[in-house]
């Protein structure tokens, strides 16, 4: 029987999220920006003219002065409703200034997209609550997922939806300890589970993970790179094109998990088969066939 979820979600939508988002993307300060997104933005609005160029660049700089992704500008731009003002809380008088300049430049412009997709996330909005709340794999799940990682999250999970492009999707843990983003505007509303798959990746990340499989992985394994990797295959096995999209969703899995082979896919697939099949938790005998798997 599953076990009923102790987390609740909040689907929510930030005209300054939304604007952060676009300006950040479009300043391309980190790998993690989304270059198809940038070309949708540009393709529907006028050329950005020489100062609106300057500034992005000012504000590429700026950003990666602070290179935490959970940074104060997460903060002022996702979680309160005056970010202009929150900035001078976290930031020297000057560097606000650019900040504030670069929103006030690129406003007119962002105002354009945002109209143009404000209605597409009020109906993501509509929908994914809806699945979320009315159906009962979301209790399912959570059975799973609890079993799993040995841990049983309890409270809200806020999901901001963002922008996207018709041709990517994406999500991050990278606004606070609370939050997931989900970029997914561009969406057909039709083509919702893999955005649900999305949200329960970027959970996990959030909720589900920490307790228990950083300290193990960190433990065992030696290189930072290494336990990102092997926690993120751990996920990827899972959502939003792995075994929990395709027992409760009816979806394919992907032919290339984390962009392996078919052959090293399945075989990773098979193993978190195991665990999940026969109800067992994540271990250090997982990470270690995972970890053998990736080398061969």
């Amino acid at each position: 029987m599953a076990t009923p979820s102790s987390l609740t979600f909040s689907i929510e939508i930030s005209y300054w999220a939304n604007f952060y988002f676009f300006v950040q993307n479009l300043a391309v300060w980190h790998k993690s920006c989304r270059p198809a997104y940038n070309q949708h933005w540009r393709s529907i609005l006028s050329p950005f003219t020489n100062e609106q160029e300057k500034m992005l660049l000012l504000f590429q700089k700026l950003r990666q002065q602070y290179p935490d992704t959970k940074s104060p500008l997460e903060h002022c731009f996702f979680k309160t409703t005056s970010p202009l003002e929150c900035l001078n809380q976290f930031f020297p008088i000057a560097e606000s200034a650019v900040i504030k300049h670069v929103f006030t430049i690129l406003q007119e412009s962002f105002t354009i997209v945002y109209k143009q997709e404000l209605s597409k996330l009020n109906d993501w909005k509509n929908c994914l609550a809806m699945r979320l709340t009315d159906d009962t794999n979301t209790d399912n799940i959570y059975s799973i997922l609890q079993q799993l990682y040995q841990t049983s999250p309890k409270g809200r999970v806020h999901v901001f939806l963002l922008l996207s492009s018709p041709n990517h999707t994406g999500g991050g843990t990278n606004i606070d300890h609370a939050s997931i983003s989900l970029e997914l505007s561009q969406q057909p509303l039709d083509q919702y589970v893999h955005p649900l798959g999305i949200l329960w990746h970027e959970t996990i990340h959030l909720r589900f993970e920490k307790k228990h499989i950083h300290p193990l992985v960190r433990k065992h394994f030696s290189v930072s790179d290494q336990w990102s990797r092997l926690t993120e295959i751990a996920i990827a096995s899972l959502f939003p094109r792995g075994l929990l999209t395709q027992k409760f969703f009816n979806q394919p899995l992907t032919e290339r998990l984390c962009g392996y082979t078919p052959i090293v896919s399945k075989q990773l697939f098979d193993l978190m088969a195991q665990y999940v099949n026969n109800q067992r938790s994540l271990d250090l005998e997982y990470f270690q066939q995972i970890n053998l798997l990736i080398k061969k």
